[in-house]
């Protein structure tokens, strides 16, 4: 499969393109609320939980905040932990997560997830071309909530679910970890030389993926486009991705022959 030209949809940063090393295999490692599944529903969340913490009732002025609120769940906590103490609503950090969860629980529930259009597309390609996909989220997410937001957004036949790592489950030493510290971890399985190729829409794993010398796509999230590119760029990205319509283009630009992605003789079921 020979790669041709940038379509519309993949915007190289400064103009380069960056092909990985074609005598070495490949691995893809996506983030998945965001670049692989569609996240309208999250500004939900937290405009219910402002509403909760603040006792605001007018549902246009929480969700104005929510849209506006800063990327990464600490981050957020901490702002609603700050609109709290503006209400002088005597209320915890623990307490605010607490509601946050439940708020995300109901969400997940009442909004069965859905697949960014064309991303099914692209993750049966990398199955078949026996290209190995490890699925990571953010520090809020469970790992069964992700097979089962999977399994509704209909690609789970392609996924191998050892291979969906949610980072609340996870612990280092007693104490939570961060995407970087999962992916150091995770390249550790891979042939030695291995390229990464990552997706993410958010920041987080960005340089742990720098020092694999991989590859990585930002994927911005459509309700915050301009905002959340802006910040990819900033922080190293190589590419931008402004949806998987071209997802046949993606799967060109990364690819390697069949011979050497047949390196990849180990079965990648993480621990």
């Amino acid at each position: 499969m020979l790669f041709t030209q940038i379509p519309n949809s993949i915007t190289p940063v400064n103009d380069r393109i960056i092909l990985p090393n074609k005598n070495k295999p490949i691995a893809v490692i996506s983030d998945l609320h965001g670049p692989l599944l569609d996240c309208a529903w999250v500004k939900k969340e937290f405009c219910a939980t402002y509403q909760q913490i603040t006792g605001e009732k007018d549902t246009i002025i929480a969700m104005k905040w929510a849209m506006n609120v800063g990327r990464g769940l600490s981050n957020q906590i901490n702002s609603l932990e700050a609109e709290a103490k503006k209400y002088k609503k005597g209320i915890s950090k623990d307490e605010i997560l607490s509601i946050f969860f439940n708020n995300q629980s109901m969400y997940h529930d009442l909004h069965p997830a859905k697949a960014r259009p064309y991303v099914h597309h692209f993750i049966r390609k990398l199955n078949e071309s026996n290209i190995p996909l490890i699925i990571l989220s953010g520090s809020g997410s469970d790992r069964q909530l992700m097979i089962r937001q999977i399994e509704e957004a209909g690609f789970i036949e392609f996924v191998e679910t050892d291979n969906i790592i949610g980072l609340k489950n996870e612990k280092l030493n007693g104490k939570k970890v961060t995407k970087d510290q999962i992916i150091e971890k995770v390249s550790n399985y891979f042939y030695p030389g291995t390229t990464f190729i990552y997706f993410d829409d958010w920041l987080e794993g960005i340089n742990a993926i720098k020092k694999l010398n991989g590859i990585i796509f930002g994927v911005p999230q459509e309700l915050s486009f301009k905002k959340d590119k802006d910040e990819l760029i900033k922080a190293g990205v190589h590419y931008i991705v402004s949806n998987w319509k071209d997802w046949i283009d993606i799967i060109k630009l990364i690819s390697v022959s069949t011979e050497i992605q047949e390196q990849q003789v180990k079965k990648f079921h993480i621990q």
